[in-house]
């Protein structure tokens, strides 16, 4: 009976688990995360800021579900460290946890930047339930502008609910900024970094690379990312572009180790972001070869 631990229960490693019970009915199969919660549907967050959903819409599984699959579901338990030769995950509290095959489905996060400030209070990165909990819990209290820093569609998202829902001022810093007329009352594009965040203990103001200030109560960075793989930085597992390198089976450079979802890409290929669907399809596709790999007892490397 193989033992087969994944670390991440979003869609990638919630897909998997399933999958792979569904395929192989007499594996044992854990599923970890550090966050307090089964998988939930992260396109959602938004609608929870904006307040159009409750927090239980959100969820895609639930403890009962992976109980009723036969998985060992470990909530609140983040990962300090791995060694392959021993196949032991050891854990940032007490406590390890051995394998015979693993999956890394850990994704990848929002990061703050190396600047002046960083880490004050009203600072957010908002990657997970817990975070956005936490910034509507903040934002539901202040009356100042809210700084958001990023480029994309999803930064451009966040300061539109927050512009519209809690009608506070929006200090949208992007180097993509969206038409005029996708623009709405109180939110203002501007083109140019923060080098510092200033204030006494909170955030009261942001430093533009021009040296301009801008009076904020809050700052938000959804710009830069990075794969949630720090608890690999001992090992000699190859990476691809920052993501765990592997091939076409998800099988990566350490015998019976695999990658898949955000934190994976295939070796030697420049591939876009996956999305949502695409992670899904490929933590189905990973369960199924998985599964036929089983029948011949060992999986090898790339």
């Amino acid at each position: 009976m193989p033992n087969i631990v994944i670390i991440g229960a979003s869609v990638a490693g919630s897909t998997s688990a399933l999958k792979l019970r569904e395929k192989i009915p007499d594996a044992s199969i854990t599923l970890l995360t550090q966050e307090a919660y089964p998988c939930y549907d992260r396109r959602r967050l938004p609608e929870l800021l904006a307040g159009t959903i409750k927090e239980n819409e959100l969820f895609l599984a639930s403890e009962e579900l992976y109980a009723r699959n036969n998985i060992t579901f470990l909530k609140e338990k983040k990962v300090s460290s791995l060694n392959p030769s021993r196949r032991t995950i050891y854990f940032k509290e007490k406590g390890t946890l051995e394998y015979d095959f693993l999956l890394i489905a850990s994704g990848r996060r929002f990061t703050l930047p190396e600047i002046p400030g960083a880490k004050r209070k009203g600072v957010f990165t908002l990657e997970g339930l817990e975070d956005y909990k936490k910034f509507i819990e903040h934002i539901r209290i202040i009356r100042s502008p809210v700084c958001i820093a990023g480029s994309n569609a999803w930064a451009f998202t966040i300061g539109k609910v927050i512009a519209s829902n809690y009608k506070l001022e929006v200090k949208l810093l992007s180097a993509n900024p969206p038409g005029e007329g996708e623009l709405s009352e109180g939110f203002e594009v501007i083109n140019s970094p923060i080098t510092e965040i200033i204030g006494e203990g909170e955030v009261q103001a942001v430093k533009l690379k021009e040296g301009k200030a801008i009076g904020v109560s809050s700052v938000v960075f959804l710009d830069e990312q990075k794969s949630n793989v720090d608890f690999l930085k001992n090992t000699e597992l190859k990476m691809e572009q920052e993501c765990i390198a592997t091939d076409e089976a998800m099988r990566t450079s350490i015998e019976n180790i695999f990658a898949c979802g955000t934190v994976a890409r295939r070796k030697g290929q420049v591939e876009p972001s996956k999305n949502w669907d695409e992670v899904i399809i490929e933590a189905e596709n990973f369960a199924e070869n998985f599964a036929k790999q089983m029948k011949g007892e060992t999986c090898q490397t790339y």
